[in-house]
């Protein structure tokens, strides 16, 4: 088999001028090297070689793409891609590895005008609808009845699955957010030299002593920025990984011409952190009563602020705030959400776990009778009238979270975003 098509030795500027005009910069940032190799795995050597000496990526691409097409002529498909080292898997993951590109491309385009998740979904209705991402993005009168086609196509046990799918990307988002911030409040702490100090002396402490009197300052200085340096950059990297999981995971989650169903859906979305919190409740309130439910709910209230700063630093972020800028407002989400929370968690677990939940336990066994009625009474007061009471408040929680959000970022008061925020919270906490 002849595999000279593929030989680099005659590659020069000239045939490529002769093959490919000139793209724009922004198109030729959106070529990385490894989606190269992936396309035409047995060039790889001869593809870096050629990148090492100031080829184009994106004319580089379309002159090989030039030759897979004059090989074509002379082979068969089966024997081109065997001769460019191409295989099935490898064909999947080249097409993965551009789907995530060209979403990433929309996503930084419609930064300034939407919010990355809005994006996506906007993405996964096109996928499923059939009409491009692009007509989308940019005409949202059209995506009322994309959303009913894709809908349609998907079916709603298909939302169902997805909106599953999409409650650990939201998870995995949102302890992305609260690791950055982490991340941030580190790096703002290595500015206070007593703090470093201290840090330094800690860590010479528990190592091994080679001398009897500790370093200087300046040597525990540096050893405690080098500690929390190391802090912010494991916790960084653990936000990438979260983040590059709630990718994978996100996914379009919205039924056609249902409210109702919306409504569920998006519950199911959101309900990540609403599941663990629960869990932690249930235990405080079984094994330690008012006060451990206490306990629980403080747990609660501090991972469920930090998670709320956490969202509102990446979003200020992706709004084009500095670090600094973004870490301030997002002290203000935090302090908000530890005035808050402490009393809608307490009150809600207290409406299912404690003295309420077992008043209404025992007016449900005062109801006597037969039949259907007595097991639908039992049931109303036993189960139904703590979870409806108990999501009350939740819902006020969701509301003033969306507040205190709105108000850090300086975004317009929204009363139709905010009742649909209690909404949520009422239909999650009932979930």
């Amino acid at each position: 088999m002849d595999y000279s098509l593929m030989d680099f030795s005659n590659l020069n500027t000239t045939q490529l001028n002769e093959h490919i005009d000139l793209l724009s910069e922004s198109q030729k940032q959106t070529t990385p090297p490894d989606t190269l190799k992936l396309e035409y795995p047995a060039l790889s050597s001869q593809i870096d070689n050629a990148i090492s000496q100031g080829w184009d990526r994106t004319k580089l691409r379309q002159y090989l793409a030039e030759r897979t097409k004059l090989a074509l002529t002379q082979y068969t498909p089966q024997e081109v891609n065997q001769m460019l080292g191409r295989d099935e898997n490898g064909m999947i993951e080249l097409a993965q590895e551009l789907k995530r590109q060209n979403d990433n491309s929309y996503v930084q385009i419609m930064k300034y005008d939407m919010s990355e998740k809005k994006v996506r979904d906007i993405i996964n209705t096109a996928e499923y609808s059939g009409i491009a991402p692009s007509v989308l993005l940019f005409n949202p009168d059209l995506l009322p009845a994309a959303e009913k086609l894709a809908g349609e196509r998907r079916g709603f046990f298909g939302h169902a699955a997805a909106a599953v799918a999409n409650m650990i990307a939201n998870y995995n988002q949102s302890s992305a957010g609260a690791e950055l911030l982490d991340a941030q409040k580190f790096r703002n702490i290595m500015t206070d030299d007593n703090v470093m100090r201290d840090e330094g002396l800690r860590i010479w402490n528990a190592g091994l002593k080679t001398t009897l009197n500790p370093p200087p300052d300046d040597e525990l200085i540096r050893m405690g920025r080098e500690s929390y340096e190391k802090r912010a950059q494991n916790l960084e990297e653990l936000a990438k990984i979260d983040t590059e999981d709630a990718t994978s995971w996100a996914t379009h989650v919205r039924p056609p011409d249902s409210a109702i169903g919306q409504m569920f859906i998006s519950a199911i979305e959101n309900s990540g952190f609403t599941i663990m919190s629960s869990l932690k409740s249930l235990a405080g309130w079984t094994f330690g009563g008012p006060v451990g439910g206490a306990i629980s709910a403080l747990c609660n209230t501090y991972d469920e602020s930090q998670r709320e700063a956490g969202e509102a630093f990446m979003e200020a972020l992706r709004r084009g705030q500095s670090p600094e800028e973004a870490y301030n407002l997002s002290k203000e989400v935090y302090r908000n959400n530890m005035i808050l929370l402490p009393i809608t968690n307490y009150l809600g677990d207290w409406l299912v776990f404690g003295r309420f939940g077992k008043w209404s336990e025992l007016a449900g066994r005062t109801i006597t009778g037969k039949g259907i009625f007595k097991t639908i009474g039992r049931g109303a007061l036993t189960y139904a009238i703590p979870a409806v009471s108990s999501s009350i408040p939740e819902g006020i929680e969701e509301y003033y979270q969306e507040l205190f959000k709105m108000d850090a970022l300086g975004d317009k008061l929204d009363p139709y975003k905010l009742w649909d925020a209690f909404k949520m919270g009422f239909v999650d906490s009932l979930i």
